[in-house]
């Protein structure tokens, strides 16, 4: 297996965790804090330790300012910034915990149900900037439309492998989950 075209096994451990993003499903953003700030600690896990004390004394640096204002205006929610993250609805958290995955560039990018709040035509764009974000991503779903869009979809039921292949249509998906084995 390849990350980002890569041998992840032939990497120091460190290394492999800075190039990896979790995506999960928006519940994991910090309530009392602005969308902004929740989203910019996706960046966190690069930090050096001048790092810290720039943020410390001058704030998050322009680059990734910049690289939150971009994916937020791409995403649609550059009025969010600002905003608590108690008060924003389900879908707006979702697209905040995909910007704070994208944000620093991963090269593995798991993905918990990334389209969880997201109605079909914000989900489908969610889907694309995964796609697009140049990494190797790894995403559970039960949502067989998202599935469709990967080249390979391994189905589990009850913790047993019942189906590894290309993607199946919603039939298939369906038979999956009723006699837990592809047709």
């Amino acid at each position: 297996m390849l990350v980002g075209g890569h041998n992840p096994y032939g990497r120091a451990r460190r290394e492999v965790r800075l190039g990896t993003g979790f995506l999960g499903q928006g519940d994991d953003l910090i309530t009392g804090m602005s969308a902004r700030f929740n989203a910019l600690l996706g960046t966190v896990p690069r930090w050096r330790p001048s790092d810290w004390c720039r943020v410390l004394f001058a704030g998050f640096p322009r680059g990734w300012i910049d690289r939150l204002a971009d994916l937020a205006e791409q995403h649609g929610v550059t009025e969010c910034l600002p905003t608590q993250v108690s008060r924003l609805s389900g879908g707006q958290r979702q697209r905040i915990a995909l910007i704070r995955a994208l944000l620093p560039g991963p090269r593995l990018l798991l993905a918990d149900e990334p389209t969880t709040g997201l109605d079909p035509v914000t989900s489908a764009e969610a889907v694309r900037a995964l796609h697009g974000a140049g990494a190797t991503v790894v995403a559970a779903t039960h949502d067989s439309a998202v599935a469709a869009t990967f080249s390979r979809v391994v189905a589990l039921r009850a913790g047993r492998l019942v189906y590894d292949g290309p993607p199946l249509d919603p039939a298939g998906v369906a038979h999956l989950y009723r006699q837990g084995a592809a047709p």
